[in-house]
């Protein structure tokens, strides 16, 4: 019996790969509808900025000329190297304003001269009449500026700050412009004179109990001058004369004047110089005060010779002390008012504190024009005989 052969096992089959669960597919989801893009803004057309005012193209104008000048001037002066300065005011004032002009331009040496405004008058006429010219930049009282301008004696300078000044007060043309303003006040010892009894007015001075204690300095014209401008002639004479039968003290200078009053020689000094009471009240603590009905003003003015040497030089001086920058130091320097009106000075902060009062300025045409007149009048009646 033929015995069958055993039957083979199955062949081995390759894994079969697994596969992993697929996750069903997600809903579909809605997506939200947008909202409409805003319309865009119509289209403006652009125009174009408006032209400059005929004062702004002039301004402009104005900036560009005085940048040439100034550029022409600098190269000018460094050839010439100097300038002569004549002043009034003490050596310590001119020294200072020289040194501060130097800070700027150092290569303008200045050679100052200090003196009265007589003196310096004398010496620039003598100097006209002989065409022999010295002096570059001076300070005057405007008592000569009626010759001056007849003679042809004065430079035109520019004008590109002192235009914006008080008008009347300074030449278009440039030829004499404001150095500073001479404020003149009554000044009183706050020790003879009691709270209640300070003047209110000038009419006060003239009251009995004033009577030889109001001293007026001997050469007051200018004060006169600014009564007259104030009042009127006739007015500001029968005021002198009421005065004189006060028997007003007659004094010769200012300093002469205030230092007297300090001492307690007399209560009450008629017209003296704001920024010197200012001065010695706040560095000598000198016990005087000072009030005013109104201020009177006159002015020293500031010139150049139409000749001068050294023109360049001049011309960068007057452009220096006549610009805010300038101006801001003169005012602080020598606590004068000046003729930029942006430029306070400690007189002007004075008159601030006593509520401002009214100022009377006397022009200096007016001033040049009248001041023989009240000379005469006031040594009329106020001179001994």
């Amino acid at each position: 019996v033929t015995t069958p052969a055993p039957a083979l096992p199955p062949a081995p089959q390759p894994p079969t790969a697994t596969t992993a669960p697929v996750a069903p597919a997600p809903s579909p989801v809605a997506t939200p509808a947008r909202a409409p893009l805003p319309a865009a803004p119509p289209t403006q057309a652009v125009t174009a900025a408006p032209p400059p005012s005929p004062a702004a193209r002039r301004a402009a104008t104005d900036t560009e000329n005085h940048e040439a000048n100034l550029a022409k001037w600098v190269a000018g002066a460094k050839q010439e190297g100097k300038l002569n300065y004549w002043a009034t005011g003490t050596g310590k004032e001119i020294q200072g304003i020289a040194n501060e002009f130097n800070k700027k331009y150092p290569f303008i040496k200045i050679e100052p001269w200090r003196g009265n405004t007589d003196d310096q008058f004398e010496k620039l006429y003598a100097e006209h009449k002989a065409g022999k010219y010295t002096v570059d930049v001076f300070t005057l009282d405007p008592n000569y500026l009626p010759i001056m301008l007849k003679e042809n004696m004065l430079r035109e300078m520019d004008t590109f700050y002192v235009k914006n000044w008080r008008q009347e007060d300074n030449d278009p043309k440039g030829r004499y412009s404001v150095q500073s303003y001479i404020n003149l006040v009554i000044e009183y010892n706050t020790k003879l004179v009691k709270a209640e009894d300070v003047p209110k007015s000038f009419e006060d001075l003239t009251a009995a109990k004033w009577k030889k204690k109001v001293a007026v300095e001997e050469n007051a014209i200018h004060w006169f001058l600014a009564l007259a401008r104030a009042w009127d002639w006739d007015k500001a004479t029968e005021y002198l004369k009421r005065l004189k039968s006060n028997e007003a003290l007659l004094y010769r200078g200012h300093t002469h004047v205030r230092d007297l009053n300090i001492a307690g020689e007399f209560p009450i000094a008629s017209e003296m110089y704001l920024f010197r009471i200012i001065q010695d009240m706040e560095k000598k603590k000198a016990p005087i005060d000072w009030t005013a009905p109104f201020v009177t003003s006159s002015i020293m003015f500031q010139g150049t010779l139409k000749n001068s040497p050294n023109p360049n030089s001049a011309a960068l001086f007057h452009d220096w002390i006549t610009s805010p920058e300038g101006q801001r130091f003169y005012a602080a320097f020598t606590f004068r008012s000046v003729g930029d009106p942006n430029a306070p000075s400690a007189e002007d902060k004075a008159m601030a504190k006593k509520g401002s009062p009214k100022r009377v300025v006397v022009p200096g045409l007016f001033q040049g024009e009248n001041y023989e007149r009240a000379e005469k009048v006031f040594r009329d009646i106020l001179w001994p005989k």
